[in-house]
C-alpha cells in the first residue's frame, strides 16, 4: 500500500485568510470518531477541552486530514482518543498536569485491552517488533499498575487513550498508519521511543474504560451498529466548551478545509 504523502495544508473556514491559523487556545481534544458510541460521546463532550471530532474516517484518511489540522491551527497542546473509551476529568487533568510540567514528554492515559481482558495497555518496555502479538507488548495488568510505588508511570506505548504532546512534537511525529493502513498507536510509540531522550508518562489515575468486547477483534459495521467509516461521509466538527459546533469539509483536491 502506497504511504500518504504529508504536506502543509491549509485549515480555513471559506476563503477569508485571516481566518487561518485563527484558533490559538490552549488544549485541542482530536477525537477519532469511527463509531458513536452513546456513553463515549457523553463523557467526551463533559471534558473541559475544546474538541475536533474526525467523523467516519479511515486511519489512511486521517493521516493526511489530522496532519493538517495540526499543521494550520495553533493549539500549544494537541490531544487524541479513540471512537470506544469513556473519559473522565480527573484522569485527563493529571494528565494535562504531566504535559504542561514537561512539554517534551508525551502524557498518555492508559485503558483496559479489552472488556474481558484483564491487561492494561502500559508497557514497561520498548516495543522492538512490528507486527507484535498481544503477548509481546508486556502489558501490565491493571492491579500491577495500581500497585506501582509512584503515580507517575514511564510507559513505551501510546495507545491514543487520552494522548498527548505538543504541536512541535506532533509536526516532528505526525500521525501515519503501518504498512497495513491501521495501528496508528503502536507506528508513532516505536518510531518516537527510538530515541532515548523521548519519554512517554502516565498516571495512575488516568485509567480509562475501553468498550471493546474482545481482543484482536477488529470493530466495523458488524460489531457496532453505529459504525460510521465507510457508512457516513466524512467530516471535522469542532466544538468549543461552551458547546458551539462548527463543521468543515477537507476538499482533498484543494487541500484544505472550508
Amino acid at each position: 500500500m502506497q504511504e500518504p504523502i504529508y504536506c502543509a495544508q491549509e485549515f480555513s473556514k471559506g476563503s477569508e485568510k485571516e481566518d487561518k491559523r485563527r484558533m490559538n487556545k490552549k488544549h485541542c481534544l482530536m477525537v477519532l470518531k469511527a463509531s458513536h458510541l452513546y456513553p463515549v460521546v457523553d463523557s467526551i463532550e463533559r471534558i473541559d477541552m475544546e474538541t475536533a471530532w474526525f467523523s467516519g474516517y479511515t486511519e489512511t484518511e486521517l493521516a493526511i486530514t489530522l496532519n493538517s489540522f495540526i499543521s494550520d491551527t495553533d493549539y500549544d497542546y494537541y490531544w487524541l482518543t479513540s471512537h470506544d473509551l469513556v473519559l473522565h476529568q480527573e484522569g485527563v487533568d493529571c494528565l494535562v498536569e504531566i504535559l504542561e510540567n514537561d512539554p517534551s514528554c508525551v502524557a498518555t492515559g492508559y485503558c483496559n485491552v479489552s472488556l474481558d481482558n484483564p491487561l492494561s495497555t502500559i508497557t514497561r518496555a520498548p516495543i522492538d517488533q512490528p507486527e507484535p502479538s498481544l503477548e509481546s507488548y508486556g502489558f501490565l495488568t491493571n492491579q500491577s499498575v495500581q500497585k506501582l510505588e509512584d503515580d507517575i508511570i514511564r510507559t513505551y506505548f501510546a495507545s491514543w487513550s487520552m494522548s498527548g504532546m505538543t504541536r512541535d512534537m506532533w509536526l516532528k511525529y505526525p500521525y501515519k498508519t503501518m504498512g497495513s493502513g491501521d495501528r496508528t498507536d503502536l507506528n508513532f510509540s516505536m518510531r518516537f521511543c527510538q530515541e532515548e531522550s523521548n519519554k512517554i508518562f502516565s498516571h495512575k489515575k488516568a485509567s480509562f474504560l475501553h468498550l471493546k468486547p474482545t481482543a484482536g477483534l477488529s470493530m466495523g459495521p458488524g460489531s457496532v451498529t453505529t459504525w460510521l467509516v465507510g457508512v457516513s461521509k466524512p467530516s471535522l466538527f469542532l466544538q468549543t466548551v461552551d458547546g458551539t459546533v462548527t463543521e468543515f469539509d477537507f476538499k482533498q483536491d484543494l487541500g484544505y478545509f472550508s
